[in-house]
């Protein structure tokens, strides 16, 4: 444990900056966007139901993702087999429940996507080469080079 009169120390210091406070001011925003906003709906959604959230629509989020991206992400849930529609439950909204498959799917720190492709994969036996191939493909490559 440092003690307090060491801190206090080091805070009277000098401090290196990376920026001067006027690029700060003048080139940062105040507010980074909210994650609920850049990060994939359907990851969100397949959690909640995991959560037995069952009204995500109708969930009182901070900063609402909007219903076109909840219905598309609970779309995507439904044809990938995360999601179910229970018999004479076809109409109704926020009707859908996690399958065994979801919960498998919630539990794996992946998109939906790569989370369904090594669930299967495991039972049909080709589990180590579903995770090379996982790994390759939800790496973000950010600098292309071109080949000469």
């Amino acid at each position: 444990m440092v003690p307090f009169k060491y801190c206090k120390d080091l805070i009277d210091d000098d401090l290196d900056r990376l920026y001067s406070s006027a690029v700060f001011h003048t080139e940062f925003p105040e507010f980074s966007e909210p994650e609920i906003k850049v990060r994939p709906v359907e990851d969100m959604v397949l959690l909640m139901k995991a959560m037995s959230i069952n009204r995500v629509r109708r969930f009182p989020y901070p900063t609402h993702p909007g219903d076109p991206q909840l219905r598309s992400a609970e779309t995507l849930l439904l044809n990938l087999g995360a999601l179910e529609i229970p018999q004479g439950l076809r109409n109704k909204v926020d009707s859908t429940r996690i399958t065994s498959l979801g919960k498998t799917m919630a539990h794996l720190p992946l998109s939906p996507r790569f989370a369904r492709m090594l669930a299967i994969s495991f039972s049909h036996s080709v589990l180590e080469y579903v995770i090379t191939l996982v790994a390759a493909l939800s790496v973000k490559v950010t600098n292309y080079q071109q080949i000469n």
